[in-house]
């Protein structure tokens, strides 16, 4: 368009961590305008959508580290108070 150009795109990305998966579409727009016989961006406009999938591993283990925690409190409490000096000589 002489010294506009316009310029549009279409960007899918698709990816996976650790059970946890992303695809994200995009679209990109830049205008560009010709300056002193350069090509300059004037305007860059980018929309994206991210969504997320497979992520039920996340939502099964998300739970059981405060459970295993919560255990591992009582157990170690009731551990101490059997092992504990006070305990055996009470104990005698």
């Amino acid at each position: 368009m002489g010294d506009f150009a316009i310029m549009s795109s279409h960007l899918a990305c698709r990816g996976d961590h650790h059970g946890i998966g992303l695809e994200a579409n995009s679209v990109v727009s830049d205008v560009w305008v010709k300056l002193d016989n350069r090509w300059r961006v004037a305007s860059h406009v980018a929309s994206t959508s991210p969504r997320f999938t497979g992520i039920w591993m996340p939502l099964l283990i998300g739970p059981a580290f405060p459970l295993l925690a919560w255990f591992w409190v009582l157990f170690r409490g009731r551990y101490r108070n059997c092992n504990s000096l006070l305990s055996s000589a009470n104990r005698l």
